[in-house]
């Protein structure tokens, strides 16, 4: 073990003990934080009656660290807002885009706050 504290320094073995404590093997740990996914979605045309279906995909499904890019292709302002904060867009005009990157397992709704009835779900596993 010393020849691997020697070989490691305290930074290798920082790394080295988080890996094998964290159920991860490195190989996953380093693509995760070298390869994270984006996921595009869109808010579709017409979208203000579709309620679950104005965004689309929806639900998303994602990685732990992926990110989600939601594009506005209505023609009138709408906003990507989570029901308990952990994200929101503020207003977006027609063409503007958000991203939000998801660092834990978990599921997220959010909704159109100028559109209440507009809503999305965001699965992070």
């Amino acid at each position: 073990m010393n020849n691997l504290v020697t070989a490691l320094g305290s930074v290798g073995m920082s790394l080295f003990v988080f890996v094998l404590f964290s159920g991860l093997s490195s190989t996953n740990f380093v693509e995760a934080q070298n390869h994270p996914q984006l996921t595009n979605a869109t808010i579709l045309l017409e979208s203000t009656n579709l309620g679950d279906k104005a965004y689309q995909p929806n639900p998303i499904e994602i990685p732990v660290w992926g990110s989600v890019s939601w594009t506005n292709d209505d023609r009138i302002a709408h906003s990507v807002t989570a029901t308990e904060g952990e994200f929101d867009s503020g207003v977006m005009q027609p063409d503007e885009v958000f991203e939000s990157t998801f660092d834990k397992v978990r599921g997220f709704e959010y909704y159109c706050m100028l559109h209440p009835s507009m809503v999305g779900h965001v699965v992070v596993h």
